[in-house]
């Protein structure tokens, strides 16, 4: 009886610090959370988050622009300024990040293809705008190369970053570790590996 009182006593003892623990982490958490996980992990793409912020800002901006009754509350009317300051600050970051890198604006070839990419060090993403056509075996590469109708591509400095994750929207890729000078890349080419087809391709350019 004392060994089976002990372990309930212990067992509740436990329980009891958990709870609390919950407790005071709710305590600590924010309320109703601003941000998602997911929004976090969209914003490392500067293409995504100027294009984000440029829009929180204008979205402020307005409200204040024509007399929104928000604008009239002493609380909201700071949040909607604090917010306006940050946007305006994340949105000049993301910008400067796409000056110390080359983009390019895609182009149609044998399909339909429209977007701006960016092609940092380490990175290449694609804006919120990216459309292409689906394909059979739709690969994203990176060439030294001008234009791809000039060689039989793959050429040789092609690299293959891996198939279009899809073929609408923002995304980023990971350059391979031991890839090199990135910024020497002179052209983002999107092939179809499978039928060996030219869906698009944009020339890089620094800004």
């Amino acid at each position: 009886m004392i060994i089976i009182q002990l372990m309930i006593t212990k067992k509740r003892t436990i329980t009891c610090a958990a709870v609390s623990s919950l407790f005071l982490l709710m305590a600590c958490s924010p309320a109703v959370p601003t941000r998602t996980r997911m929004l976090d992990d969209q914003l490392e793409n500067p293409l995504f988050a100027e294009r984000y912020y440029d829009e929180l800002v204008e979205n402020m901006v307005e409200i204040e622009i024509y007399e929104n009754p928000l604008a009239h509350d002493p609380q909201k009317k700071r949040l909607i300024e604090r917010t306006r300051k940050e946007g305006l600050e994340n949105a000049k970051k993301a910008n400067s990040v796409q000056n110390t890198g080359k983009t390019a604006a895609l182009i149609s070839m044998e399909t339909y293809t429209k977007g701006i990419v960016l092609l940092t060090d380490t990175h290449l993403f694609f804006s919120s705008e990216f459309e292409i056509i689906p394909g059979v075996e739709l690969h994203v590469f990176l060439t030294e190369t001008v234009d791809p109708r000039d060689v039989t591509f793959p050429d040789e400095t092609a690299v293959d970053l891996g198939i279009v994750q899809s073929a609408y929207g923002h995304q980023s890729y990971a350059l391979p570790a031991s890839m090199t000078g990135a910024l020497r890349m002179r052209s983002i080419v999107l092939w179809d590996k499978a039928l060996e087809r030219l869906h698009g391709f944009g020339q890089l350019h620094s800004l």
